[in-house]
């Protein structure tokens, strides 16, 4: 490989670690990459252009996956709420077609809310009566993987394909998550 500056390059491997750019390296071998030999003229710049590029798309694409994941939080409890006339549906068993996925359900929701330190959590506790916040919170504090679950178990079709609807998806789209 070619160096230009061997102390650049050092500071480099101590910040960045050679296990992580090695994967970047990769594709500067000849075939076959077993042998680990490298292509003619390759230098450590290109090397570390290709991690660089790869770090940008990376933070683009978290960017996007994180617009996506709120927006799936929003529609799941606003349009069950506007759809049910419930702000608390997410917590209740009339409105998911089974019963173990529910109560399976109801337990991480019991876990997140005990664990959650957000404000307005605590906020709810303090000052409201009822067992479970509103569908709104609920939605946030829950892992995203939970979203998907709780969807896939909503009893209501009609309201299964108001929200696949939002994102344009046909509801078993939707529910692959």
């Amino acid at each position: 490989m070619l160096i230009k500056d061997e102390h650049r390059v050092e500071n480099y491997l101590m910040n960045i670690g050679y296990h992580r750019l090695s994967a970047y390296i990769y594709p500067f071998y000849k075939s076959p990459k077993s042998e680990l030999v490298l292509k003619e003229g390759t230098t450590f710049e290109q090397v570390l252009t290709l991690y660089r590029f790869d770090k940008k798309l990376r933070i683009l694409l978290f960017n996007e996956i994180e617009k996506i994941e709120v927006a799936i939080r929003s529609v799941l409890a606003n349009v069950g709420c506007q759809e049910l006339g419930d702000k608390f549906w997410i917590t209740k068993p009339e409105y998911f077609a089974n019963a173990d996925k529910f109560n399976q359900t109801l337990a991480i929701i019991d876990k997140e809310l005990a664990s959650s330190k957000e404000d307005y959590i605590e906020d709810f506790r303090q000052n409201f009566i009822e067992d479970y916040p509103p569908a709104w919170m609920i939605t946030e504090v829950l892992p995203f993987g939970n979203l998907n679950y709780i969807y896939s178990n909503i009893a209501s079709n009609q309201l299964i394909k108001r929200i696949a609807d939002y994102f344009g998806l046909k509801p078993q789209v939707l529910s692959r998550g």
